[in-house]
């Protein structure tokens, strides 16, 4: 039986039989015209060549495609881009009754106009077995052309915008992860490509109840605020999702829009605090001296009944004497730290080494490490680049933050500090390290607040005192922590210009 195949809604009648009913000069005209009808009804556009590449057969569906009458197709206005009609090795392939299938090529017209298309070819044979020629079934490929170029604009704008995209089948499912999102969460795409999102996702969000029942329940979101937790660090995003309903008004995808505010959030809360920071300084100087004076005479009395005691050899209340004495001088460091984070002191710059700033500050704390069995692990970067700053303040830094990481280090535990200079050579960071309890996601962000403190005795002023100091220095302090991993303080001070 001789090859033949089928095209669309003719699947019942072998087209080569058709077409050999046309090439064939012994058919009747009758035969010829009917054929004719036949193919000119195959919506499909195809021309039929012989041997030599010659058009001797096509119908209306190229014509429409070439925008040319079916009288003027031929070899001279129509041709393959790159597809060799003549070829010996495609000729070969067509001798032995084998099809060549979604070739892709342009079609040619009158020499200038292109149109993209994907073609099939068959042979043709006589009765007599022997090829009298082929078949191109052409398709139009334009739009499919037209369709992966907008894909693929669309994939390069999504891939360059600053907001992470993700999409979600009806089961909630990974089918889509952006660039960006990529680099939000810190996962590449085919790590999560069809993984439930939720479970992914609720490692990192914070109080997301409402975040989660919008997607749990097929509602929007629009410019939802969402804090999540990144690798111990306090993210902010704006969060919108859009839904795609099938005629049912059933949801089918939902895509998530990540917007990071962080920066901003950051600076928003640092204006918050300078605000705080301004009525505290208002406050403290309205009420300092009026706590302060009080003070001094309460302190001075006490004072004179000590010596008025031990002058009548009554050493019965020296104790408590010395305890009130104490008190009195803890209330008054108190508001001598109330003015100073209120009303920092003048920066008395000098040209600085960190290192020997370290050396210095272990050397003060050296006793309180002997205590507590800690042995600091202290790796110095050599011939690191000098900074200007107050000497006096930044000690005073670098001990706030190594008293509070010795209180949160267990005993015999470890502690290390670390400094280096930033990979662009503009900045210094010192690195403290504890190996501490680590602080809770909904207490990282208030560390540096005034007042706040999760130790009893504590007045929750150092930090803030060292934040305000680094601040006035031009630097940071960045805190990564994880409960129960411990905590590490990032000094970050610009080196000098």
């Amino acid at each position: 039986m001789l090859p033949t195949f089928s095209v669309n809604d003719l699947q019942s009648f072998p087209l080569t039989m058709i077409i050999e009913n046309i090439v064939d000069p012994s058919s009747p005209d009758s035969i010829k015209q009917i054929s004719r009808n036949i193919l000119q009804s195959i919506p499909q556009p195809f021309l039929v060549t012989d041997l030599k590449g010659s058009v001797i057969l096509t119908n209306n569906a190229l014509s429409k495609l070439v925008y040319l009458p079916t009288e003027e197709i031929n070899e001279n206005t129509i041709c393959f881009e790159q597809l060799n009609l003549t070829e010996i090795s495609l000729n070969k392939i067509l001798d032995f009754g084998i099809p060549i299938m979604d070739y892709r090529d342009n079609l040619i017209v009158n020499k200038h106009k292109r149109v993209p298309i994907k073609v099939n070819i068959y042979p043709i044979f006589g009765n007599n077995k022997i090829r009298l020629g082929s078949v191109y079934i052409v398709e139009d490929i334009t739009n499919n052309i037209k369709y992966n170029d907008l894909l693929h604009k669309s994939e390069l704008i999504l891939n360059k915008i600053n907001t992470g995209v993700i999409c979600l089948d009806k089961n909630l499912k990974i089918t889509m992860f952006s660039k960006c999102a990529e680099k939000f969460f810190n996962i590449c795409q085919r790590e999560i490509i069809g993984k439930l999102f939720i479970p992914f996702i609720e490692k990192f969000v914070v109080e997301g109840a409402n975040f989660f029942k919008a997607l749990i329940e097929y509602s929007e979101l629009k410019d939802y605020e969402q804090v999540f937790i990144i690798n111990s660090k306090t993210n902010y995003f704006i969060c919108d999702t859009h839904l795609f309903r099938n005629d049912l008004n059933e949801s089918i995808e939902t895509i998530l829009f990540f917007k990071d505010i962080t920066r901003f959030k950051e600076i928003e809360l640092q204006l918050a605090k300078s605000e705080k920071l301004s009525v505290i300084g208002e406050l403290a100087a309205g009420t300092a001296h009026e706590i302060r004076n009080p003070l001094t005479t309460v302190r001075g009395f006490v004072q004179i009944i000590h010596k008025k005691m031990k002058e009548l050899n009554i050493e019965d209340f020296d104790t408590f004497i010395q305890l009130i004495l104490g008190e009195i001088d803890r209330v008054d460091g108190i508001i001598s730290n109330f003015l100073n984070l209120a009303k920092p002191k003048k920066i008395n710059k000098e040209i600085l080494t960190v290192n020997e700033i370290i050396r210095e500050v272990m050397f003060l704390v050296e006793n309180e490490a002997l205590r507590k069995e800690i042995t600091p692990d202290i790796v110095l970067e050599d011939n690191l680049p000098f900074i200007e700053g107050d000497k006096h303040q930044l000690i005073q830094v670098f001990l706030n933050i190594i008293n509070n990481a010795f209180q949160a280090t267990p005993v015999g535990r470890k502690f290390a500090i670390k400094s280096k200079v930033s990979s662009d050579g503009t900045k210094l960071i010192v690195d403290f390290i504890d190996s501490g309890e680590g602080i809770s996601p909904e207490n990282l962000s208030k560390i540096f607040d005034p007042f706040f403190s999760t130790k009893d005795d504590g007045t929750g002023l150092g930090l803030a005192i060292s934040n305000r100091i680094i601040n006035d220095h031009e630097g940071e302090i960045k805190v990564f922590s994880k409960p129960g991993e411990g905590s590490i303080f990032s000094v970050i001070l610009p080196v000098k210009r």
